[in-house]
């Protein structure tokens, strides 16, 4: 299905806005709700409706601190494999631009956080899928 620019900057906005409110419930000591707040996230916005997008690597931390390893790992790897994917496409079309680039990143985040929680052999795929692609990427463009 296709949204536009215009609707999918909305749910990004909302899903950002899910992540900093579970943020501050969990800099309040209230992992109960900042976990609450971020299964209705995914309840209202889900990956099936509206695909994940970066501001699910950005709050893919929040997950481990509220308990819910397993919802990590299962956005980690939808959210990695179809970065990993774009990104592959993006390098084959020679298509080196903004896009690119924020795949890329998104690798890199979501492999750095699968390292602090200890998820090492799936980190160690996104690295590996980071370091290829930013490889490929020419000098003037990192």
């Amino acid at each position: 299905m296709f949204y536009s620019v215009d609707y999918r900057n909305f749910v990004q906005n909302h899903r950002s806005t899910f992540n900093d409110v579970a943020e501050a419930l969990l800099l309040k000591g209230d992992t109960a709700r900042a976990r609450q707040v971020l299964l209705r996230s995914i309840e209202v916005m889900p990956d099936a409706s509206i695909p994940y997008d970066f501001t699910q690597a950005l709050g893919l931390q929040l997950w481990f601190e509220v308990g819910e390893k397993e919802k990590a790992v299962e956005i980690a790897r939808i959210l990695g494999d179809r970065t990993s994917e774009m990104a592959s496409y993006l390098i084959d079309k020679g298509l080196i631009n903004r896009d690119l680039y924020n795949h890329i990143a998104v690798l890199g985040t979501i492999q750095n956080v699968l390292y602090q929680y200890g998820e090492d052999e799936l980190a160690q795929r996104y690295e590996e899928a980071y370091q290829n692609y930013s490889g490929q990427v020419p000098a003037r463009f990192r």
